[in-house]
């Protein structure tokens, strides 16, 4: 039953993760700041992985490891002053953002209101998501790269 099972999850997910003929990429990067430290996934870990069968373009996927790489607030700034999307920020608004830090106003993806947070349900996130990636890749992919409304099981898009 179990091999049933986690085979059920591998075929959604890599039915979800086939490769579409797309022209670019959208740029996102992920992470949080906690008092002086952007905590990044880093370039070989599961997010990493997941971000790159959602087919975007990872901001850190060249770093080294599988747990979290550690920015200044300047490398985050500079690095990511155009990306697209930006995910997991540990906040519940915009205004919490400014809170953490007034300069990340200046990303695209804080102008363009393309910032996505489990804060609303993290328990739901850390607790499901693993045993459902391919629910966790459909969701992330269809905010990259659709306009279809699906039930937001992990995210939510947040607002001022």
């Amino acid at each position: 039953l179990a091999n049933e099972i986690f085979d059920g999850i591998k075929k959604r997910y890599e039915t979800v993760a086939k490769t579409a003929n797309l022209e670019s990429l959208p740029t996102v990067f992920a992470g949080t700041l906690y008092g002086d430290v952007f905590n990044a996934p880093a370039g070989e870990s599961y997010f990493a992985q997941l971000l790159k069968d959602a087919q975007v373009e990872y901001r850190y996927a060249d770093t080294r490891g599988t747990a979290s790489i550690s920015l200044t607030i300047e490398e985050v700034i500079h690095d990511n002053e155009t990306t697209d999307f930006w995910l997991n920020p540990a906040a519940k608004n915009k205004n919490d953002i400014i809170r953490m830090n007034p300069l990340f106003q200046r990303l695209r993806a804080f102008k363009n209101n393309q910032i996505y947070s489990y804060y609303k349900n993290v328990n739901c996130f850390w607790e499901r998501s693993i045993v459902e990636p391919d629910v966790l890749l459909q969701e992330i992919k269809t905010f990259f790269h659709s306009t279809d409304t699906i039930k937001w099981n992990y995210y939510h898009r947040l607002n001022n």
